[in-house]
């Protein structure tokens, strides 16, 4: 097959595959958005021995490859290699079980897979999240929120909760200082006079851990103020005057600000600081998306529309339609995987325009699913590991 070259000089891509109309519309597609060499195989060994070969001078960008056109064996031996070198390979297939057993087996982040059926509607889409999610940067932000995702949530319940007790600790303290008995301990705390003393003694640190615990957009904000206010009242405080009725600050206190320094430190790292901004990156809520094929119905009123679902999370989905639905719009949607047929009722919560002039790709959320469905679903999604964004 001819080699096909635009003006640049040092990215190449490779695409291998034994057909011709395959070949062509790759081709045509990278060149309308990337400035890349292509070279085009259909020869096995030549394609292993221009990887092999590779260096800088013949930069490997990414590989675009048809599945449809390898033998097993030649697959696990170019697996190998494309690993070794971790370079960005998007597979392609008519045959929908084999990319779905490979995405149960396969959980690198340089692989992607896309059914030819929607090659040309998600080519573009599926090709720029690859390679975004494989440049260095993008590997380093994953590694961190990686760490963020499995390693800070249950410090960060831990924290809140701390937070909302510190009243409780404040009351603690005093009684084992002053070895009042119970009823005259309740009746000093109750006795604070003013609006604000009794902000600063009930509700300054519980409302700091409500606002860590929320994860919404006015959080880190709020949080940070509060923070202030605190190490300003500490630093500040007059000896045996509300709120802590002691010599010093509590100990309890003094701990807590030094965690919640920590805390704020922590957050100035961009992608942890992130879900408090981005409703779908929330520290609590899996929403990752991951590539399928799923031929679904949508019941909207008396109407129904066929399509497919490229794209599904434990709590919504991603298809495109040449029918126009509205942000808000609520359907209901068929969906079958394996042997079990489920409808949902969902919303449409976002509309993107396609590479497809005649298509808009919608995100819906999921609003009412059966406990069963829902599990089964949860299940399904927990067994795909190529994961889109």
């Amino acid at each position: 097959m001819n080699q096909v070259e635009n003006s640049s000089e040092n990215a190449h891509a490779f695409v291998f595959t034994s057909e011709p109309l395959f070949a062509k519309t790759v081709t045509q597609k990278i060149d309308q958005t990337f400035n890349h060499q292509v070279h085009v195989k259909d020869d096995f060994e030549k394609l292993l021995h221009s990887i092999t070969e590779s260096d800088n001078a013949v930069k490997v960008e990414f590989l675009v490859l048809d599945l449809d056109s390898l033998a097993e064996f030649q697959f696990s031996r170019l697996y190998r290699l494309l690993s070794a070198k971790q370079i960005p390979c998007l597979i392609a297939s008519s045959d929908h079980s084999i990319l779905h057993k490979l995405t149960y087996e396969i959980d690198d982040k340089f692989v992607s897979f896309l059914p030819k059926s929607i090659l040309n509607t998600m080519f573009k889409e599926t090709l720029m999240l690859l390679l975004e999610k494989c440049t260095p940067n993008a590997k380093l932000q994953k590694r961190i929120k990686d760490f963020s995702l499995t390693k800070k949530p249950k410090s960060l319940y831990l924290l809140s909760a701390l937070l909302f007790l510190e009243p409780v600790f404040k009351v603690l303290y005093l009684k084992a200082l002053t070895g009042f008995t119970w009823d005259t301990v309740f009746r000093t705390v109750f006795s604070i006079e003013g609006i604000w003393p009794n902000v600063e003694f009930w509700l300054l640190f519980p409302v700091a851990g409500y606002a860590l615990f929320a994860i919404r957009s006015w959080s880190f904000p709020f949080f940070i103020m509060l923070q202030a206010y605190s190490l300003y009242s500490y630093f500040t405080y007059e000896e045996f005057t509300w709120p802590y009725v002691a010599e010093n600050p509590h100990l309890s206190t003094t701990v807590l600000l030094a965690f919640n320094m920590a805390l704020i430190i922590y957050f100035l790292t961009p992608e942890n600081r992130r879900p408090f901004w981005n409703k779908t990156q929330r520290i609590w809520r899996d929403s990752s998306r991951y590539a399928t094929n799923i031929k679904t119905s949508i019941q909207k009123g008396q109407k129904t529309y066929d399509t497919t679902i490229t794209n599904i999370s434990k709590t919504g989905a991603y298809f495109t339609s040449k029918e126009e639905h509205k942000v808000g719009e609520r359907m209901r949607i068929n969906i079958q995987i394996g042997d079990r047929e489920m409808d949902i009722d969902a919303r449409v919560r976002r509309m993107q325009p396609t590479a497809h002039n005649e298509y808009h790709g919608y995100g819906v959320e999921f609003t009412s699913v059966d406990k069963d469905d829902k599990e089964f679903i949860q299940d399904y999604v927990s067994g795909l590991v190529h994961r889109l964004q």
